[in-house]
């Protein structure tokens, strides 16, 4: 999922991570690896600010 201002792409993974990419150069920006099971979903607030996750 694209954030509102499509800098950045989150993606969700079975590896039980979700990832934060920078559109612009493809380089990954940050891992949330505090999950207890395959991450499923991805979806930003509609201002960008925060970063919600679901399996």
């Amino acid at each position: 999922m694209f954030s509102p201002d499509g800098t950045l792409l989150a993606t969700a993974s079975f590896d039980r991570t979700a990832r934060l990419w920078d559109v612009a150069t493809g380089h990954q920006r940050a891992t949330l690896t505090a999950h207890t099971g395959p991450v499923r979903w991805v979806a930003f607030s509609p201002d960008g600010t925060l970063l919600a996750t679901a399996s």
